[in-house]
């Protein structure tokens, strides 16, 4: 899966891989921010953060999707960012002139906002080794906390979407939604679309996650 991807902004890049003392070695792209479970151990993260982070992890998806691959381990531990603000300014333009005259869908003010930080970010995804082709999918599951009830039930008829509901989920986690439970009552409710509301959020943003 790390060759076939190849590059794109939002997956972590792969290189090389090589054994060595009985072990196989994976040289990716180093990405100097670390993960964003360690970013949300300082502090969740705010309504602008999200929709950066909502839009990269969407547009990294859409290129293994694009492949008729599925990543199917989609969570804070495996996304990454890099300190990176030249990148994301490029990006800002790129998506301006991609909307041309559009209605403001609500990011460019998110983008307005963050030029002038010194924070700005590039998210990615990273940890492929549950990718898998959706056309003949051998499906290793993930982490239970982040995948839908479809996925444990062992229906794969619509492996894209799983993808989608791990990002939803994630992002809940990180506004400040976490821990998640492994199983329980709780487990099932945020299967069920009975997501709690954030109260740092917006209404449409909660109803985004929901």
């Amino acid at each position: 899966a790390h060759a076939v991807l190849g590059k794109h902004d939002n997956v972590v890049r792969y290189y090389s891989a090589w054994a060595e003392d009985d072990h196989m070695l994976i040289q990716n792209e180093f990405c100097d921010g670390g993960s964003l479970h360690a970013r949300i151990q300082e502090h969740c993260l705010g309504e602008s953060e999200l929709k950066i982070l909502l839009m990269h992890v969407i547009e990294g998806l859409r290129y293994i999707h694009s492949n008729d691959l599925v990543h199917m381990d989609i969570k804070p531990e495996n996304i990454f960012y890099t300190m990176n603000p030249t990148a994301h300014k490029n990006g800002c333009s790129a998506l301006e002139q991609q909307q041309g005259n559009k209605d403001d869908d609500g990011m460019d003010s998110v983008y307005e906002e963050l030029r002038s930080s010194e924070n700005l970010v590039t998210y990615k995804i990273g940890d492929l080794g549950h990718v898998t082709s959706v056309n003949e999918p051998h499906v290793e599951e993930g982490d239970c906390r982040y995948l839908p009830k479809e996925i444990l039930q062992e229906d794969y008829s619509n492996l894209f979407k799983a993808d989608i509901f791990s990002l939803g989920i994630t992002l809940f986690e990180v506004a400040g939604g976490g821990p998640l439970p492994k199983n329980g009552p709780e487990w099932h409710k945020l299967r069920s679309g009975e997501v709690p509301p954030i109260p740092t959020l917006s209404k449409d943003f909660n109803e985004l996650i929901a």
